[in-house]
């Protein structure tokens, strides 16, 4: 099962990238939480109104989490969607986790979640040859402009790109 966190959701939108990331998926996941950080303002935001769309059109779709796991994950001061994603999936074994939330990661790692930011995203579709080198740098620059993701950060990935690292 593919369970997303609002801001990976957020920036494939932005670049243009989740109508192909449904398609390939066949199916996404949010929860409750996720689908109202996402919706929050669908008349200020377009990213909104396109995934208000994908949700209408079940390309999206909306699974409640399990309120135990729910309850035992607040221990680690989680809230929203980010709490919500990481129940959902706990109570789905073999899931894939998205998010770029960093202290998500290590938790996801405790419980054997694995889990991928944008970044790995953009880079595994270079690397399975859905997007040539021009394409992902072209993405690699927009997220660094969209993004909370650290510059030095970016710039590293971006140089890596470059020298054909991932080739």
């Amino acid at each position: 099962m593919n369970i997303f966190d609002s801001m990976v959701l957020i920036h494939l939108t932005k670049l243009g990238k989740i109508e192909e990331k449904c398609e390939i998926f066949k199916e996404i996941f949010i929860p409750e939480a996720v689908k109202n950080e996402l919706l929050y303002d669908t008349d200020k935001y377009l990213d909104a109104k396109i995934i208000e769309s994908l949700l209408n059109e079940d390309k999206i779709k909306v699974k409640e989490a399990d309120v135990n796991q729910i309850n035992m994950l607040r221990a680690f001061k989680f809230e929203g969607g980010e709490l919500e994603a990481l129940a959902l999936a706990l109570s789905n074994p073999g899931s894939v986790l998205f998010s770029n939330d960093p202290k998500l990661r290590y938790i996801a790692n405790l419980f054997n979640i694995k889990l991928i930011d944008t970044m790995a995203v953009l880079i595994s579709e270079y690397k399975n040859k859905l997007d040539t080198k021009e394409q992902l740098l072209e993405y690699l620059f927009k997220l660094k402009k969209i993004s909370k993701y650290a510059e030095n950060y970016v710039n590293g990935i971006i140089k890596l790109v470059e020298m054909g690292f991932f080739d």
